[in-house]
């Protein structure tokens, strides 16, 4: 866990030492750590895989903490590029990176244990 947040923090910080422009340093970190969340629930959806059934969504998952922490993930590329989008954050309080970091992981880590499988039964 560890190794991974701190491969993509190298990363990000490498980007940034190489301007590349603070709306693709954006996108990459989001990419970045969106990948270490989905490392943490890899564990998950290989158990699933091995079950039989049909792959379902767990959609109130998804809406109710996997959509907050995507756009609060991505609240600083889309207040980049769309002058729209109101300021309904603190910027102080959106700027701390170790929470922008925390929800692109749960963004990540949502994203891939909202999916599962369920056992149909067959009635004959």
């Amino acid at each position: 866990m560890f190794f991974g947040v701190s491969v993509a923090d190298k990363f990000v910080k490498t980007y940034q030492i190489n301007n590349l422009g603070s709306a693709k340093i954006f996108i990459f970190q989001f990419i970045s750590y969106n990948l270490v969340g989905m490392i943490f629930g890899l564990e998950k959806i290989f158990g699933e895989m091995n079950k039989i059934g049909s792959w379902k969504v767990n959609l109130p998952r998804l809406i109710v903490v996997g959509l907050p922490s995507f756009l609060v993930g991505t609240y600083i590329i889309l207040f980049i590029n769309y002058i729209f989008i109101p300021q309904f954050l603190n910027l102080n309080f959106v700027n701390f990176a170790l929470f922008i970091n925390f929800m692109q992981m749960l963004f990540g880590y949502i994203l891939v244990t909202s999916f599962y499988k369920v056992e149909e039964i067959k009635l004959d």
